[in-house]
C-alpha cells in the first residue's frame, strides 16, 4: 500500500511542479494579474490542497 501512496506522491509532485512552471510562463509573459496567470495559480493551489490531504 505505501509502494502505490509513493507512486502517486511522485506524480503530484510531477504535476504540481509541471504547473508550477506554467504558471511562471504565464506570468513572465502576461502579467501576473493576467486571467491565464491567475486561473494556472488557482489550479495550482487545487493541486497542492489534494496533494496536502493525501
Amino acid at each position: 500500500m505505501s509502494n502505490i501512496k509513493s507512486i502517486n506522491s511522485k506524480i503530484s509532485s510531477k504535476k504540481i511542479e509541471k504547473k508550477r512552471k506554467q504558471m511562471i510562463n504565464d506570468g513572465l509573459r502576461y502579467g501576473l494579474s493576467h486571467k491565464k496567470t491567475v486561473m494556472k495559480s488557482k489550479e495550482l493551489d487545487a493541486l497542492l490542497n489534494m496533494h496536502q490531504k493525501a
